[in-house]
């Protein structure tokens, strides 16, 4: 965002930065952790499609009380018809946040679409935050205003750029390595050359 609108801004490096739109990401994001933790593919896209529906209420543009009434009717219907415990009516707090609700609206996309500097974007192939696959896709399909552009898929890493073998959340407090060496070396060698 920063680079979209600052003229002092040389390059750029995204570190698993999403290329998507908020409410999409967080989607993939819910597919690709309960693929990670071994859902079954009836059970990824039930959730897939609550989800949406969440969303997209959120996404409305209605008074807060008229947004938790209609997400909770949501809640309930996913819920089976069953009330809402107090437990899972805590849980809908954050959704009903500011920061949230922009969160879900906000488009990368957008703003990189204005970028007239060099790109060096760089996603682990395991992460489950920022799926590599889609935002690779989505950035390579991008009409920028540079051309360039460097893009880097690190397959075995995750997205805090450690070698993982799931690439779930769990793993990153497990991991000895801090951060890739690889990685570290090839953003370093495109940063030298960017900055003669």
């Amino acid at each position: 965002m920063v680079a979209a609108e600052n003229s002092n801004v040389n390059y750029i490096a995204l570190l698993s930065g999403p290329v998507i739109k908020g409410d999409s990401l967080l989607i993939l994001q819910s597919y690709a952790l309960g693929k990670a933790g071994g859902l079954s593919v009836s059970q990824l896209d039930i959730n897939k499609s609550n989800n949406r529906k969440l969303y997209n209420i959120l996404l409305q543009d209605e008074p807060t009380q008229t947004l938790a009434a209609s997400l909770e009717k949501e809640l309930v219907r996913q819920n089976s018809g069953n009330a809402l415990t107090s437990d899972m009516k805590i849980k809908l707090s954050p959704m009903m946040s500011p920061w949230f609700r922009s969160f879900l609206r906000i488009d990368p996309g957008y703003y990189l679409k204005q970028v007239k500097v060099p790109i060096f974007a760089s996603f682990g192939g395991k992460d489950v935050q920022v799926p590599a696959n889609e935002n690779i896709y989505a950035l390579q399909r991008l009409h920028l205003q540079t051309t360039d552009v460097t893009i880097k898929e690190y397959p075995n890493l995750n997205h805090l750029f450690q070698q993982a073998e799931t690439g779930k959340i769990e793993e990153y407090f497990e991991n000895s390595e801090s951060f890739n060496e690889q990685l570290m070396d090839d953003l370093t060698k495109w940063l030298r050359q960017k900055t003669k």
